[in-house]
């Protein structure tokens, strides 16, 4: 696991990535409820949400605006010379 990613977000990708379906996050029966209720997404009011009385955190620019379809990505990952391996 990253070690950059907080306890929470590490406790989400361990109970998302579970091979058995019946033990994965969120296909138990308490199934998305049991996602909503996971510590990652504490802070999130779902009702709020639901009715779309939140303000996103970032809005992207439409594709109209934008130069190129890379617009959002890192330049790290944009800089680099694809390699065409089989």
């Amino acid at each position: 696991m990253p070690w950059h990613l907080s306890s929470s977000a590490q406790s989400l990708l361990r109970g998302l990535f579970k091979r058995n379906p019946v033990t994965r996050l969120g296909s138990g029966p308490g199934g998305a409820q049991d996602l909503r209720q996971h510590c990652f997404f504490a802070a999130i009011d779902w009702d709020k949400l639901y009715n779309r009385q939140m303000e996103p955190p970032f809005l992207p620019l439409p594709p109209s605006a934008v130069s190129d379809h890379a617009h959002y990505f890192d330049a790290e990952f944009t800089q680099k010379t694809p390699r065409g391996e089989c």
